[in-house]
């Protein structure tokens, strides 16, 4: 215990929380009021990874290219309300893991990824979801699946397909074996097979660009499994619109038309006029070779 607070002190010296002896007063920054809170109460765990959190903050901000838009964010350590959120869900998930309670634990993370998740700051919602679905005790619960699927959302918003198809694919295995639901009472297996179908379809789009017809139809038999398995008819148009336009390209007119007028049945049941509109032009293409 000694060393661990020998070690507390010397990060509080660094982080120049304070220039008086050790926790001897608060001071007026964020940063100080908040940290010098969570010693008091003895979330000493908490403490380090906020810590580690702002020193990552401005790492990322050092090493931020020219006009990033990083470097217009304010400082982590400048916004009050964003410290003393982290820091109270944080000690709240420390204070349940000390008392074996692992379910509660992963809940104050996964609230922490959406509370960064809405305030657009991706990496500490990153963060704190994958912490949750990685949480030793806790990774294959509900929870950490939930967290897992919203990992794959981010990974899909910064454009990394194959990384956002393999966390939507172990989400997935862990929905069908849980048999849960969402917090909207509907199956979370539902969710995991739409957001694959979606990945799926952009996987099958940069093959067909890169002519690899071959890879293009096995990524689409496998969307067009996955969002017919949950009756999910507006994905299953979107497989379908692709598989009508790789046929477009083997030149086989007839079949792709045909592929086309189901895609525009669920179209036109879900009124989706972006959807019928694209649809109209890829047939009408057809029509002319």
């Amino acid at each position: 215990m000694l060393s661990r607070m020998k070690k507390l002190e010397k990060t509080f010296a660094e982080e120049q929380l304070t220039d008086e002896p050790f926790m001897s007063r608060l001071e007026s920054s964020p940063k100080q009021l908040v940290c010098v809170e969570m010693l008091k109460e003895c979330n000493y765990k908490s403490f380090e990874e906020l810590i580690t959190l702002l020193r990552l903050d401005r790492d990322q901000r050092k090493n931020a290219r020219p006009f990033s838009t990083r470097l217009k964010d304010t400082p982590l350590e400048e916004q009050r309300e964003k410290l003393e959120t982290m820091a109270f869900y944080l000690s709240r998930a420390e204070k349940a893991e000390r008392e074996g309670l692992w379910k509660p634990s992963c809940e104050e993370r996964l609230h922490l990824g959406h509370y960064f998740f809405s305030q657009k700051d991706l990496w500490l919602s990153f963060y704190f979801y994958q912490s949750c679905a990685n949480n030793e005790r806790g990774g294959r619960s509900k929870l950490a699946t939930e967290a897992r699927l919203r990992m794959a959302e981010i990974y899909l918003q910064q454009g990394d397909l194959e990384e956002s198809r393999l966390q939507a694919e172990k989400s997935l295995k862990q929905a069908e074996e849980g048999g849960w639901l969402d917090s909207d009472g509907r199956p979370m297996k539902l969710w995991a097979c739409t957001h694959l179908g979606r990945i799926y379809c952009l996987l099958a789009d940069a093959s067909l660009a890169a002519a690899n017809y071959n890879t293009a139809k096995r990524l689409l038999d496998r969307g067009f499994k996955v969002v017919t398995d949950v009756k999910d008819k507006l994905a299953e148009a979107e497989v379908l619109f692709r598989q009508g336009l790789l046929l477009q390209r083997l030149g086989d007119h007839p079949a792709a038309r045909q592929v086309f007028s189901r895609c525009m049945k669920n179209f036109n049941m879900m009124q989706d006029t972006e959807g019928q509109v694209k649809t109209y032009k890829a047939t009408a293409k057809s029509l002319e070779r």
